[in-house]
């Protein structure tokens, strides 16, 4: 760069105040407040500051201090065994650079390193850029801020505020370990990886889209009725977070009377997706929008870029007829393609629809209204959305629900959660150094005959009461048939498979399966791998369909014998027999399993493990 380049004097927690008045003339006006730029704070721990510098190590919330702040990287930075701070003032350039290159964390540790850059662009009367460049981002926490190795304790935050608790601004990744060290790989605001760009105006914060409303008049000035909104044009593709322009600005008619309203789930909600879609850059699923026969995911269920309904919502009058709520699986897709995924969404463990154990996070919150949204005017609408879930291990609780669900984990799939068929969509799968990080893991269904399907993470399924089908995915999975007559099917890891009470069917994957019939008369499927076939007291009348002698394991709780110590063999004389060419084990208590196709009921006796 050009300008005058400063050292700043290596240190832990320290401060240094600098002049950068050659740039900013005119001062800086930061949300009403300005400051002349001849005395900036550049801190150690990864900010500057107007007034007084900073010192604190352990960084809070952005909005937390009383300090006029600008933070690409606040925590323990520690500058002692390491690379300075260097500050750059261009007048030519009218910028302010202050870069922390291959800086280490308290105490004097340099095992990891960060390299991250803040720069001021004045844009004359008080307005100027602030600019966050993150090049290497590998920790997060200092050792006194509760972290080792530069990890754990309290993540590092960033962001800005006027310290007057009311203006400020956060980056969503704050806090968040994983997400603060993938800062430097996910793009920013700007859509280009690692650079966040936010523009000072007048001493706030220009937003990147400006909403407005009007009542729309046609040629010849009159109202026109038909016209929902507009955006101005689409965004230039080049310029996306970089440049403010009118081409993203977002118009809506309230002179359409289905616009004279905002209710969440109607049509006039749908307005305001299908345009923000548009100002993001979107385009309408074909080139001709009135087309609805172009393919068959050209409807709103895939798209709020279509003019096509819902196709179960067809039959609705306008007033009572449900749009989606958020963004659906196309959408999300393609605003991921324009500006990377979001990874501070909902990146903690979330519970969707239900409220789960109570000590998660809670999300769409819909299933006690039975996958209904009541919208301002008080009518009831039918629920579809499109969960973006960014970590954490979540659940789909459809506890609630007497209906019939069809609930699939799997990314980019649909599921029926509610009376409607595949109203609620998985946003397709994103990955984070080669690990799908949008994952839901569980799920939970109500008290139908429901069915679940689980994807390539290690899924917990319950099936609730009803007769239901539960199917592993990839992981190592725990599938639960709970109340009813059950089918449980375990695919290709080692699963866990617990029929629960009623007339249960498990059947095992090709990994080291564990199948557990429970209470009634079950049947037991290992197929392929060293299978475990578990019977514990008060396990009811079940029977093995192709037991392995000496591949699979048969698991006894000794409880079923009064708790003494027994071997094998002891097993088979008090409780074995054979019935119609299969060994059969009865206990006292009345359990009783078949062996099916075992004719020697004394294989058995070396396959035992006793628990």
């Amino acid at each position: 760069p050009g300008g005058t380049t400063q050292t700043v004097p290596t240190n832990d927690d320290g401060y240094t105040a600098y002049d950068f008045s050659a740039v900013f003339e005119d001062g800086l006006n930061f949300f009403g407040a300005n400051y002349s730029g001849t005395q900036v704070y550049v801190n150690t721990n990864g900010s500057i500051s107007f007034t007084q510098g900073i010192s604190q190590f352990t960084p809070d919330s952005i909005t937390a201090g009383t300090t006029p702040m600008i933070a690409p990287f606040w925590a323990d930075v520690d500058t002692r065994a390491g690379a300075p701070i260097r500050v750059n003032v261009d007048p030519t350039a009218d910028v302010v650079t202050i870069t922390w290159q291959n800086v280490g964390y308290f105490n004097q540790n340099t095992d990891k390193l960060n390299s991250f850059q803040l720069q001021l662009f004045d844009r004359g009367n008080g307005d100027f850029d602030i600019v966050f460049r993150y090049e290497d981002i590998n920790w997060t926490t200092g050792d006194a801020s509760g972290g080792s190795g530069g990890l754990g304790g309290t993540p590092a935050h960033a962001g800005f505020s006027a310290g007057n608790g009311a203006d400020y601004f956060e980056l969503p990744q704050s806090g968040n370990e994983g997400a603060i060290l993938a800062l430097d790989s996910t793009a920013g605001n700007t859509g280009t990886t690692g650079l966040w760009v936010f523009e000072v105006r007048n001493g706030v914060v220009a937003g990147d889209i400006t909403f407005g409303s009007s009542v729309f008049v046609d040629k010849s000035n009159k109202v026109d009725k038909g016209l929902y909104g507009f955006v101005a044009d689409f965004p230039d593709p080049s310029k996306l977070g970089v440049q403010p322009t009118k081409h993203g600005d977002l118009w809506v008619n309230t002179g359409n009377r289905q616009q004279a309203m905002n209710v969440y789930g109607h049509d006039s909600w749908d307005t305001f997706l299908h345009e923000l879609g548009h100002a993001l850059g979107l385009h309408h699923p074909n080139e001709d929008p009135n087309n609805h026969h172009h393919a068959s995911n050209n409807n709103s269920l895939w798209t709020v870029m279509s003019y096509k309904p819902i196709p179960t919502e067809v039959g609705e009058s306008k007033l009572h007829k449900a749009w989606p709520l958020t963004p659906m699986v196309l959408d999300i897709k393609a605003i991921q393609k324009l500006y990377g995924p979001n990874l501070a969404t909902r990146a903690t463990d979330t519970t969707y629809f239900g409220d789960g154990d109570g000590t998660t996070d809670l999300a769409y919150q819909y299933g006690a209204n039975g996958m209904q949204v009541t919208g301002s005017d008080g009518i009831d609408r039918d629920v579809y959305l499109t969960i973006w879930d960014a970590g954490g291990t979540d659940l789909i609780d459809a506890s609630d629900l007497s209906t019939i669900s069809r609930i699939d984990l799997r990314p980019g799939h649909y599921s029926t959660i509610g009376s409607e068929k595949n109203n609620i969509g998985i946003a397709a799968a994103v990955k984070v150094g080669g690990t799908v990080v949008n994952y839901i893991e569980n799920a939970t269904a109500g008290s139908a005959n429901d069915r679940l399907i689980g994807n390539a993470a290690v899924n917990v399924l319950h099936g609730g009461a009803g007769n239901d089908y539960a199917k592993g995915g990839k992981g190592a999975d725990e599938l639960h048939g709970d109340a009813g007559n059950d089918i449980l099917r375990g695919e290709d890891q080692g699963d866990w498979l617990y029929g629960g009470d009623g007339r249960d069917l498990l059947i095992g994957g090709k990994g080291w399966d564990k199948l557990y019939g429970d209470a009634g008369r079950d049947t037991l499927v290992g197929n392929g791998g060293r299978d475990y076939f578990s019977f514990l007291t008060g396990f009811g009348h079940d029977k093995v369909k192709d037991f392995q002698d000496g591949v699979d394991a048969i698991v006894l709780d000794s409880d079923l014998w009064g708790g003494t110590t027994l071997t094998g063999d002891q097993v088979v004389a008090q409780f074995g027999s054979v019935s119609h060419g299969n060994a059969v084990l009865t206990f006292a208590g009345g359990e009783q399993v078949v062996f099916q196709g075992v004719g020697d009921v004394t294989l058995l006796a070396d396959d035992f493990l006793f628990v």
